[in-house]
């Protein structure tokens, strides 16, 4: 299992020193960049998923709450509108990937903040008050 972790971050920065890297945000404009990214994700979750759960513990995978998901309150915050729609498309591929794996372990809480209360300092940076509605939810 170790190997076939060192294998996906080994193939991830070869990747990296392939592309192009004039582009800051590239999912949009590299083929299968944004599917690759979330496939690697996934399959890091299954990873930890078989080792803990083969050592006996319980793991829970979370799919974090972004700014950019759902309707959280973020009039306070100024996004990189490329940043958006790369992050977006990875996302997109994620909750397709587990839209078909339908693994009981992982929770979607890209909703969690959809409150009308500012929580988010950043894009997924959140106060102690969107730290509290986790663990309550949790």
């Amino acid at each position: 299992m170790f190997n076939a972790f060192l294998d996906n971050i080994i193939r991830l920065i070869r990747s990296k020193q392939e592309a192009d890297n004039t582009a800051l945000y590239d999912c949009l404009s590299t083929p299968g960049k944004a599917e690759e990214i979330a496939s690697i994700m996934v399959h890091n979750w299954e990873m930890a998923h078989q080792l803990v759960t083969a050592n006996g513990g319980e793991f829970i995978a979370i799919l974090q709450p972004a700014a950019f998901i759902g309707s959280p309150k973020v009039d306070h915050l100024k996004f990189d509108e490329a940043f958006r729609k790369n992050f977006m498309a990875v996302y997109d591929h994620i909750r397709k990937i587990l839209s078909e794996k339908n693994y009981p372990w992982v929770v979607d809480m890209t909703k969690a903040f959809d409150h009308d209360e500012y929580i988010y300092i950043d894009f997924c940076h959140v106060s102690p008050n969107g730290n509290a509605l986790i663990v309550d939810t949790l």
